[in-house]
């Protein structure tokens, strides 16, 4: 079987970031989908994953998105970001919030020439407008993540562009 080309849509990428804070981007992203689908055109991974994601979870445990409330339609609601059951999260972008603290924070071959983490969190919880526990919690999953692409990459190098 072909391998399909799978495009990257930055504005599609950019929504999918952002939905968790804001509704409208959600439906910016849901109506990126729905482009290439009437198009019929390949969905870009982050798109299929996170659509795939969310009808996944919705349906095989509902109650996880929906504590008190296992209705699979109110589960997909809050995957896609359409609906919260709580509050939504801070309005900062994990990749943003680790770049601003890796920049603040700074090393040159392995040696720290910037400032604490602790400074960086201030100096991001300043710029996000966010508390600097939530900079930090922000950052540490967002590095993982990082730790783990840069891994996937190193050992997967074939499959990258």
């Amino acid at each position: 079987m072909a391998k399909l080309e799978r495009p990257f849509d930055l504005l599609a990428f950019d929504a999918m970031q952002r939905a968790p804070m804001d509704t409208d981007k959600a439906k910016e992203a849901l109506l990126r989908v729905a482009a290439y689908l009437r198009e019929n055109r390949p969905l870009p991974i982050e798109l299929a994953e996170w659509i795939a994601g969310a009808f996944e979870v919705a349906v095989n445990n509902p109650g996880r998105l929906s504590p008190g409330n296992a209705d699979t339609g109110h589960a997909l609601l809050v995957a896609l970001h359409l609906k919260a059951n709580n509050r939504r999260a801070v309005k900062a972008v994990p990749y943003e919030v680790w770049s601003v603290m890796g920049g603040a924070m700074g090393t040159i071959d392995g040696y720290q020439v910037g400032v604490s983490l602790n400074e960086a969190a201030r100096i991001a919880a300043k710029q996000f407008g966010i508390s600097e526990s939530s900079v930090k919690r922000i950052y540490r999953a967002e590095k993982k993540a990082q730790d783990e692409y840069a891994e996937w990459v190193r050992t997967h190098p074939e499959e990258v562009m």
